[in-house]
């Protein structure tokens, strides 16, 4: 949340006449609602118990593959 906040105010700061960074910001703030939305999914995905025991699976056999 707080980068997108400062993605914000870099842009309205870029839009000023002689400062640059307007795609740098414009970037900052694409990449921070992609980094919330895909934290509120796997925050909604991993309450799930059976999803946890899946997950734990998958990290036990990559884990077991590594080990040969």
């Amino acid at each position: 949340m707080v980068l997108a906040i400062v993605g914000i105010v870099g842009l309205k700061m870029a839009a000023r006449p002689g400062v640059t960074g307007r795609g740098v910001a414009i970037g900052g703030l694409v990449l921070s609602v992609v980094a919330l939305l895909l934290g509120l999914a796997l925050g909604a995905g991993i309450n799930n118990e059976s999803a946890v025991d899946r997950l734990q699976q998958q990290v036990d056999d990559l884990r077991d593959r590594l080990d040969r």
